[in-house]
């Protein structure tokens, strides 16, 4: 018997649909899959650095707590200077900042008077450490508080002038924010700048601004000094001495005694007897 012939049939029109429209999905599917994978990579590897950079972040406040926390005065300031190169980077940096500031501002004026060059270079020291702050982080939440110590610093230093314009740039720097309870003080730093320029008026107007801005229920230090250097500046002067100092007191007019006449015997008073005296 002869074979048949095995004819190879092809695939009709919905099978070759369907088999092309599978392999689209596969191919799909495939990126797909490709995609989650990389995007699973991506989060897990912003996990790691998220997680690595809080780690860090917990690490370097813990090191500064424990430099706060050191018993002598030399060793906490050396243990800052650790802290401040190990903490680069870090939210707890500007902090440190502003604590070795405070640090050398309190050394400086806990010097006795005698030693001036020494109490002029820790104040240079704080001011540029607070300026430090303030150009790298001119937004952050505590620069009013800076400026309010680089005004006192500057003060402090005897750069007056300087002192005078940072208080004002710190007053309206606190001016709206978290830190407008302040603006009184800082007002008070500029009447003090004023009068040690000679400028009584314009001290003694920004001491009155200075003590409505106290919102306090009793008055407080700052106040208290505040209101004191307004009543001296309003006292009247004592009246000038018109004397003129070394001059000769005027002396009361002597009596004048009437002319003697020419010839005529000097009067003398006459004793009385010895019979008439008191007896005792």
């Amino acid at each position: 018997m002869a074979r048949r012939k095995h004819v190879k049939r092809q695939p009709d029109i919905f099978q070759r649909a369907f088999t092309g429209a599978f392999e689209q999905i596969s191919g799909a599917g495939m990126l797909i899959a490709a995609c989650l994978v990389g995007l699973l990579l991506v989060m897990a590897l912003l996990w790691g650095i998220s997680s690595w950079r809080q780690k860090r972040e917990d690490q370097a406040w813990k090191k500064f707590a424990a430099a706060l926390r050191e018993g002598k005065p030399a060793g906490q300031d050396k243990r800052l200077e650790e802290v401040l190169k190990e903490t680069a980077g870090t939210r707890a940096h500007p902090m440190v900042l502003l604590a070795l500031a405070a640090r050398s501002h309190q050394k400086a004026i806990a010097l006795p008077a005698r030693t001036m060059g020494e109490r002029a270079k820790l104040l240079g020291c704080a001011r540029r450490t607070i300026e430090e702050f303030l150009a790298d982080y001119p937004d952050h939440r505590m620069a009013v508080r800076a400026r309010a110590n680089l005004a006192k610093a500057l003060e402090d230093s005897g750069q007056v002038e300087k002192a005078l314009a940072a208080f004002r740039q710190a007053a309206e720097a606190a001016a709206d924010t978290e830190f407008s309870f302040m603006e009184g003080e800082l007002l008070w730093g500029r009447a003090r700048c004023a009068q040690k320029l000679g400028r009584s008026e314009k001290a003694l107007e920004l001491l009155e601004r200075a003590l409505d801005k106290d919102r306090s229920g009793r008055r407080s230090g700052w106040a208290i000094a505040a209101a004191h250097m307004r009543d001296t500046l309003r006292r009247p002067e004592p009246a000038k001495n018109l004397l003129v100092k070394g001059a000769a007191r005027d002396k009361p007019p002597e009596e004048k005694k009437a002319p003697e006449k020419p010839g005529e015997p000097e009067k003398r008073p006459t004793p009385a007897p010895a019979g008439t005296r008191d007896k005792r």
